[in-house]
């Protein structure tokens, strides 16, 4: 199920995750991530998990996680909407892993500067957490 909100990604419940998309090498200094990198760190702790595209690096984080829906290899490059439903599939599995049922992420994720159509985006969400069982939270500032 896929819900959408007026406010903040990080005044999120502290009940929720939270995930967001990178590039294979964790450069971080562009957009939301940078946001995600000054708030969280560990960049080497992530780097360390070699997660490919498709995937999502974990970090957990004091009852909750920060997830890295990992898209592209490179900063400079574009995710494709394969690599994008490759990545959101793998954070499903991840969230029936650690029986987590709420996820929040951000409005437009893979949108702004990697420039896909949110419209494409949110279909793929809907298709990929379709039914019962994880709740996702967009936060749109």
């Amino acid at each position: 199920m896929l819900v959408e909100h007026n406010g903040d990604l990080f005044n999120c419940p502290h009940h929720m995750s939270l995930g967001h998309a990178v590039s294979e090498d964790f450069s971080m200094h562009r957009g939301l991530a940078r946001e995600f990198r000054a708030r969280y760190e560990n960049v080497d702790f992530l780097k360390a998990q070699r997660m490919p595209v498709g995937t999502c690096a974990v970090l957990p984080l004091g009852g909750r996680y920060i997830f890295y829906l990992v898209t592209k290899s490179r900063f400079y490059n574009k995710p494709t909407y394969k690599s994008v439903r490759d990545a959101f599939q793998y954070l499903k599995h991840l969230l029936v892993e650690l029986k987590l049922t709420q996820i929040a992420l951000p409005g437009y994720i893979c949108c702004g500067l990697d420039k896909l159509s949110w419209t494409r985006i949110k279909q793929i969400l809907r298709e990929v957490f379709a039914g019962p069982g994880i709740v996702v939270h967009i936060f749109h500032i």
